[in-house]
């Protein structure tokens, strides 16, 4: 839709007027609880009381005013009483007789006023405290520089500031409620430098953790001692922050990256996929993440430190997109091997982490409405299986067949020669859907946090509770186009010819409900319990079409109508009971977890319509028209516990056990409809009406069935090319590692052995083991295929090491080493084959892939010049064997479909170098620039395979090619203006990434690219009041299309107007052909408006 300035603006009323009633309505609420925005000596009450006591008084005037006090029933015990006949008095002169008579001390924050003694507060000598705006906290760990010991005692103080505390007996310091804004940290302690920390920024409602490590002298300094309970009705919410990153990517010795909640909040990120975008030498491909141009096979992710399960059924990876951003703390990136890490990857180890509890009483409502150009609020199609359930994600069950239709040993071969009981069973199978005129909403989402916190004698148990919901819809259209095999001529490749080219009109709606429960037991300084339970739930609804052009010749074409319905249900939940304990030197820390995965469509329907509009009953030799379900579940379970210790304060030990037990069920039940007529050449379905798609429930009549008397009619039969198969996977591990320093503690050794054993097995839907590459023979049950080489069992032993040379305190120049492996995914294993329409291909899988062995090569310099301030360059190599690809495979068909398989290619490389920045603008000589920051990261990418000759890849002069996937370069460039005081934030945001491709080339086949494109962010925050943010933005501003094309010389450039020489392998031949397109489209610019409410 193209949009003039008027519409545009009218679209936006709309939205506004339609949040802005939901804001009405909660704030109506808040403010029933809140009185953020009055002022003690402004608020007047008529106080009559006559020797009251200090409690009495404090309750009549609680009763008066719309303040809720908090306190110790200690600090009211007083034997004074109290009279007040006053008309009409303030607030805060009635607390400052208070506090003057009974050595009280009052201090507010929003709605709540808590009353403690003098001795017990910091600072000590104020009467009436008023904090009318939300503070946030500093909290962190001061440590030894040298030996790493935790000091206990040490000072820190806020300069210029009455705000400080004293780091614990773990080294450990809080302060609180620190008004938001930019400060400077003095640390001291006795014997020690005494250091300056500057550019400290502390945000609303938020905690800054910051990592301090001081050095030893011969002065000393006096020690100022603070101790006080936690007030959690107004203590801060702890979230990541860019310093808190920045000092936890510091303390790691190999290769980190990362984010914080605090960047992701300055976005529009929507989910995780949106959020890794930003990540430096991360792309994204269809909601997976890809590591330095490495597939999304070669990344392994973990949901608060255990593994997440697969989300996918054809591979193992999981779809970032079921994530919420709302519900995310903070990201880590481990690019490096090291012992603790597992083994399995060579991209990157994702480690997401949720948000936590936190010593706090608080509830966080956030809603928020989208629009997207040329989905939002225009005309659609969906298709007539929709369910009143449906925008609760409760669908699932209305859509599902008869139970005889999901069991493996119905004899379905049985019937096929009796019309009797043909005749029953089609019977018994649902109509197909109608196509349906529908009109797109915008989207819509809504969080709700609710954090508490309780002290039990001298134990702490913090609690978090998260429920989420989110309803999108979304309109895509594009060109898709067939194949066009080079020719053998100059002149006849300037004709081009396309076997097909089509229309795509891609219709989705979907539903997300998100809950999350997180409960964190702190026993003492020593001991720590925690459980953390997430659960999400993804539905969609897609009605897809396409119109063909089917050529015949280069002008002469038939028209064709393809109408596909696939509703489908992604279920993910986890669950893990943690424990971290110290015991002196030696520290503990356990796990144990269960996870769940499942992916359920009840009833996929692919239609195809010609050119008389009649539907076609037998489908082609591709067997994609037909009807189906499938479903996928995959349970986990796994235990972990680690061990560290130092051996003379400075020889760090670590090891570690694991067992994980998996076990996968994939279930495919796709039925053909066929039709017996005595009339040759009549299988088509006819309809009256040309527009048979919007009736074809009631077009395929009873009486059109198949008539058991006369033996003709419609009826239908089970397709086996898909199938049932399960799998058992058990994973052990256990790994040693050391760090070492020497040199003075210049230099810092850190190696370690990893020992891991993988016990697979994979059966068939009769529960039979494969041990052939092909399964076994319906018909005769005899094996097919080549015997599997490799056995259920492998074991390695994988060894890994890292160098840190401190050239400074503030920099360090890191190399490392580790081998890694990859296994294939169940489903490339199992011998079955199965239909993508949105990328129009048909896959196969083979049980006889072998296992990557990949060696990792890693070399990068680090400077921190302030705290949350980081800069970074590295190179990296990687030298990778047998590694599992998908690539096209050869076959004969009329339809256009795309047939691939997945193979073991022999070689490959990668290497680049990254460029990492995180830097405050302030150093430039105006004083507005303090408010700018900016992160930036930059990837240079070379990823090369040697072309595989039994696959007869192209080009035939042997040049290698790039992996499935890789970019050649991704860039981030992030500015951000943050201004505390105005409770203003502006982020502009742009992510840039090179061509890459997404489809290997095959036997007389060139590969199929992605072009390149920028992407543009902006987003603006503002604090409205201090319980109340307003956030606004636009994602893809620039609105680049999305271009998929043939390389037919496979150079990685897009050149449609010149014809190309085409040298193969097979035949050695040359041939000539033009780059052309696959597919093209655009996402649509989309638009955000929303609120979050704090109470």
């Amino acid at each position: 839709m193209n949009l003039n300035l008027t519409s545009l603006f009218r679209i936006v009323i709309i939205m506004a007027v339609r949040l802005f009633f939901i804001y009405l309505v909660t704030l109506q609420v808040a403010l029933a609880h809140s009185s953020a925005g009055q002022r003690l000596d402004e608020t007047f009450l008529e106080l009559q009381v006559t020797d009251a006591s200090l409690k009495e008084v404090i309750g009549k005037v609680q009763e008066l005013t719309p303040f809720h006090f908090a306190f110790h029933d200690g600090d009211l015990n007083s034997s004074k009483k109290y009279s007040f006949y006053e008309d009409k008095v303030s607030l805060k002169q009635v607390l400052e007789e208070l506090a003057k008579e009974e050595g009280i001390t009052f201090r507010r924050i929003n709605n709540t006023i808590s009353i403690k003694r003098q001795k017990d507060l910091w600072p000590p000598k104020v009467a009436v405290v008023e904090h009318t705006v939300s503070n946030g906290g500093i909290s962190g760990h001061v440590k030894d520089q040298e030996s790493g010991t935790d000091l206990i005692g040490a000072s820190v103080v806020i300069e210029g500031k009455n705000y400080g505390a004293v780091s614990d007996i773990n080294g450990n310091f809080y302060i609180k409620n620190v008004p938001a804004g930019e400060y400077a940290l003095i640390i001291s302690y006795v014997g020690y430098n005494t250091r300056k920390l500057e550019g400290i920024k502390v945000l609303a409602d938020n905690n800054v953790e910051i990592l301090v490590e001081l050095s030893p002298n011969t002065q000393e300094l006096s020690e100022v001692v603070v101790t006080a309970d936690i007030p959690v009705q107004y203590a801060p919410i702890k979230n990541s922050t860019e310093i808190s990153l920045v000092s936890n990517i510091k303390a790691e010795t190999g290769i980190v990256t990362g984010i914080s909640s605090q960047q992701i909040s300055q976005s529009l990120d929507r989910d995780a996929a949106d959020v890794m975008q930003r990540v430096p030498g991360v792309n994204l491909m269809n909601n997976f993440v890809l590591v330095r141009g490495l597939s999304q096979r070669y990344t392994m992710t973990y949901i608060n430190g255990m593994m997440a399960p697969s989300t996918e059924e054809d591979q193992r990876a999981f779809s970032f997109n079921v994530l919420p951003s709302g519900l995310i703390d903070n990201i880590m990136v481990y690019k490096s091997p090291a012992p603790e890490l597992r083994g399995g990857f060579s991209g990157g180890v994702i480690k997401v982490s949720t948000k936590q509890p936190s010593a706090a009483r608080r509830i966080q409502v956030s809603f928020s409405g989208q629009y997207r150009e040329g989905s939002s609020f225009e005309d659609a199609y969906s298709n007539s299986g929709a369910t009143g359930q449906d925008w609760l994600g409760g669908g699932l069950e209305d859509r599902k067949y008869p139970d005889k239709f999901y069991d493996p040993n119905y004899r379905w071969e049985g019937i096929q020669g009796n019309p009797y009981a043909q005749r029953a069973v089609i019977d018994e199978y649902p109509k197909p859907y109608n196509l349906e005129r529908d009109k797109y909403d915008f989207d819509k989402r809504l969080r709700i946090n609710y954090y508490d916190s309780w002290k039990i004698g001298e134990v702490r148990l913090n609690n978090l509770t998260s429920v989420g919901y989110t309803s999108q819809s979304q309109f895509i259209t594009g060109k898709t186009n067939g194949n066009s095999v080079p020719a053998i001529s100059y002149e006849e490749a300037e004709i081009n010819n396309l076997d097909w080219e089509g229309t795509d009109s891609l219709y989705n709606k979907s539903v997300r409900l998100s809950a999350l429960e997180s409960i964190g037991l702190n026993i003492n300084k020593n001991h720590s319990v925690a459980f953390t339970g997430f659960y999400n739930r993804s539905v969609d609804d897609e009605t897809n079409l396409r119109d063909q052009k089917r050529f015949v010749t280069s002008t002469n074409y038939n028209d064709v109508k393809l109408v596909n319905y696939e509703y489908s249900v992604q279920d993910l939940w986890t669950a893990q009971l943690s424990g971290e304990h110290t015991l002196g030197q030696h520290q503990f820390s356990w796990r144990a977890g269960k996870n769940y995965a499942s992916r359920q469509a009840p009833d996929i329907q692919s239609f195809q319509f010609n050119t008389t509009h009649s539907m076609e009953v037998r489908g082609s030799t591709d067997r994609v028209l037909r009807r189906g379900s499938m479903f996928t579940d995959e349970d986990g379970t796994t235990y972990g516990l680690d061990y560290r210790t130092k051996i003379k304060d400075q020889y760090l030990v670590k090891s570690g056990v694991m067992r994980q037990q998996q076990q996968r069920d994939f279930e495919s039940w796709y039925y053909l409809l066929d039709k017996k007529t005595s009339t040759p050449g009549e299988y088509d379905l006819q309809s009256p009406d040309d527009l048979i798609w919007f009736h074809l429930s009631e077009a395929m009549a009873d009486s059109l069935y198949i008539n058991p008397e006369t033996g003709e009619g419609l009826y239908i039969y089970r397709d086996y090319s898909e199938g049932k198969f399960s799998v058992d996977n058990n994973y052990t591990a256990a790994y040693l590692g050391t760090e070492i320093p020497f040199i003075n503690k210049k230099f810092q050794l850190n190696a370690g052995l990893r020992y891991e054993a993988y016990e697979r097995h994979l059966y068939d839907e009769l529960g039979r083991e494969l041990i052939t590459s092909n399964g076994y023979d319906r018909e005769t049950g005899n094996a097919r295929g080549d015997t599997l080489s490799e056995g259920p069992k492998q074991e390695y032993l994988l060894p890994s090491a890292s160098l840190n040379w401190n050239i400074l305190d503030n920099m360090r120049l890191t190399a490392s080493y580790g081998k890694t492996i990859d296994r294939p995914a169940y489903r490339e294993t199992a011998p079955f084959q199965y239909y993508d329409f949105g990328t129009n291909t048909i896959l196969l899988g083979d049980a006889s892939l072998k296992d990557a062995t990949i060696h990792n090569y890693d070399l990068r310099w680090e400077y921190y010049p302030t705290e949350g301030e980081f800069l970074a360059v590295g190179a990296f190599y990687k030298d990778m064997n047998d590694i599992v690809e998908t690539a096209n495979r050869p076959t004969n068909n009329e339809s256009g479909y795309i047939y691939a398989t997945y193979v073991n290619t022999p070689e490959a490389t990668v290497k680049g170098i990254e460029l990492e920045v995180r830097k405050s603008l302030r150093f430039i000589p105006w004083h507005p620039m303090k408010y700018f920051s900016v992160i930036a990261n930059y990837a240079l990418i070379k990823n090369e395979i040697k072309p595989d000759l039994t696959l007869d890849e192209v080009p035939g002069d042997g040049k290698k090619r790039t992996f499935v996937g890789g970019a050649p370069y991704m860039l981030n460039a992030n500015l951000y203006f943050e201004q505390p005081e105005w409770g203003t934030t502006f982020s502009v945001l742009v992510n840039s990434i090179g061509d890459r491709m997404i489809v290997a080339p095959a036997a007389r086949r060139s590969p199929i690219y992605e072009q390149g494109r920028t992407t543009l962010d902006l987003v603006f925050q503002q604090k409205l009041a201090s319980f109340l943010t307003l956030k606004a933005g636009v994602q893809n501003l620039l609105d680049a299309k999305i271009l998929q094309y043939r390389d037919q010389n496979m150079d990685g450039k897009f050149d449609p107007d010149k014809i190309q020489t085409v040298s193969y392998y097979q035949g050695g031949d040359t041939r000539y052909g033009i780059d052309y397109i696959t597919r093209e489209f655009k996402m649509g610019r989309y638009y955000s408006l929303g609120f979050t409410i704090e109470l």
